[in-house]
């Protein structure tokens, strides 16, 4: 009996279905969806202490921040390095900045060095994956030979400044370490034409042009939003202070202020992304390079030193992950979480569903943390390296296993003239105030005896003496590339 044709336009529907189902990668049982790989928006603030956000400090006027935070999930145990440079280049890297060469300064402007390019970077891996990549505000690794520079580090697009501070409204470096030179570009055009602009504004345009851009492109991106607030030197438009009416203290309230116009840009950043139809596709990350300078006293509190110690208030610092493809009732991530974890991290959460090859998984100093974030479970960190030098042939740094942290060869800060070592618990005692070396010697010697283990990795810290070849002077008043030769 010959078939119906009904019959025949059914078989056909069923024969297309499975053949769907058999080439997707993605299949839940049921049926199978084809799954967009995800957008990643990645804000890093600059110098931002543990007592400078609004949920550890609700002096601090941050609606937009604070709504996000209540909305992620929370990283009260997260890690960077204790200054700028080595943070940002374990964030591109995975790796700890003791096998960078990045572990004991910033890179200053007149330096001929920059992250060295046996590394390829976390841009360059999701380019690769079919990514745009972009770079808005502080590079601060590298741009004598313009090899270092982002655009060649596997960045679309860089609207920004290359060193590593300068004034908010001349974008003119401060001259500390090396001659004052502009500092501002597009691309690789230098951009006179932001002189007299606030940078965070100037930041904010751009991010809001990207955002729209990618709506009609259509391609997945990883977006790094690398503001420069709050860095020296505190500068901020008036309306930001007024904020602030009653705070009398000035560096707080000028901080406070920069947060407040940091927060402003979060929030056009999250309604762009709403109203482009990207927001249930994005991941949000916001994350601090490292604690507070020595100069504001309030900003890591109540947490032990300040910016370029290994101690918690140089290294703990404010971060959470907020997504709706991880639901957006607050959770807290209770685990160790180290900024080295971001590159494995995202990495699988743009290859979600997919298989990872060797390659790929990148086996580097960093841990996938994206399974554990969606699905409550442990870290699978237990330990973890503040920062490791080797400074007059001795062992300066501090490591971390569980709760215990072991420091050495770091100035005190309420102990004066003592370079350690110290035995924190931090379970029982986050604020580092009573060392554990009489009362837990066989710890104690534990972990001295692993962290010299880990000094075999250290390579020389690049450090090299400034050089007259890159004086702005040279190059028409702008700090730029082509006095140095990139290894």
């Amino acid at each position: 009996m010959a078939r119906s044709a009904l019959t025949e336009a059914a078989l056909i529907l069923v024969a297309a279905f499975a053949s769907s189902l058999s080439s997707s990668s993605h299949y839940d049982g049921v049926m199978a969806a084809e799954v967009k790989p995800h957008n990643i928006v990645f804000i890093l603030g600059d110098d931002i202490g543990w007592n400078e956000v609004p949920w550890n400090n609700p002096e601090v006027l941050m609606p937009n921040l604070y709504s996000l935070y209540n909305s992620s999930v929370q990283l009260p145990q997260y890690y960077a390095h204790p200054i700028c440079s080595p943070s940002r280049a374990a964030l591109l890297t995975g790796l700890y900045s003791h096998k960078t060469g990045r572990q004991r300064f910033v890179l200053v402007e007149s330096e001929p060095t920059g992250l060295t390019l046996n590394h390829t970077l976390l841009p360059q891996k999701l380019k690769d994956l079919g990514y745009a990549t972009h770079l808005v505000g502080k590079w601060h690794l590298g741009f004598c030979d313009v090899a270092y520079t982002p655009l060649h580090r596997g960045y679309d697009t860089h609207y920004g400044f290359y060193a590593y501070g300068e004034h908010y409204y001349t974008h003119e470096t401060m001259g500390n370490e090396s001659p004052i030179g502009f500092d501002f570009r597009d691309q690789d055009r230098v951009a006179w034409e932001t002189k007299g602009s606030y940078s965070e504004f100037l930041f904010a345009e751009r991010t809001e042009h990207l955002l729209l851009n990618a709506k009609v492109e259509g391609k997945p991106f990883f977006l790094q939003l690398a503001s420069q607030n709050i860095h020296y030197p505190l500068e901020v438009p008036k309306i930001y202070e007024d904020l602030y009416p009653d705070n009398d203290f000035l560096i707080d309230k000028l901080r406070y202020a920069m947060l407040s116009a940091l927060d402003d840009t979060i929030g056009k950043v999250v309604r762009t992304l709403k109203e482009e139809g990207l927001y249930d596709n994005t991941v949000i990350v916001f994350s601090s390079d490292n604690g507070a300078e020595l100069g504001d006293l309030h900003g890591n509190l109540p947490l032990r030193g300040f910016k370029w110690s290994s101690f918690e208030g140089g290294t703990r610092v404010p971060a959470f992950i907020h997504s709706p493809l991880l639901g957006l009732e607050p959770r807290v991530h209770k685990g160790l979480f180290h900024i080295t974890d971001w590159f494995n991290t995202i990495l699988d959460i743009a290859m979600e569903g997919e298989e990872m090859s060797a390659d790929e998984l990148h086996h580097n100093d960093g841990f996938s943390q994206w399974s554990a974030l969606k699905s409550g479970a442990p870290s699978p960190r237990t330990h973890l390296i503040y920062n490791l030098d080797i400074v007059n042939e001795k062992p300066k740094g501090a490591i971390r296993r569980d709760n215990f942290k072991y420091v050495t060869g770091e100035l005190g800060s309420s102990d004066i003239g003592r370079h350690g070592p110290w035995l924190f618990n931090l379970d029982v005692d986050p604020n580092e105030k009573k060392n554990l070396m009489d009362e837990e010697p066989e710890v104690a010697a534990d972990m001295e005896k692993e962290l010299h283990q880990y000094l075999k990795d250290v390579i020389t810290s690049d450090v090299p003496l400034g050089d007259s070849s890159g004086d702005p002077d040279n190059f028409g008043g702008a700090w730029s590339p082509g006095w140095c030769t990139a290894t």
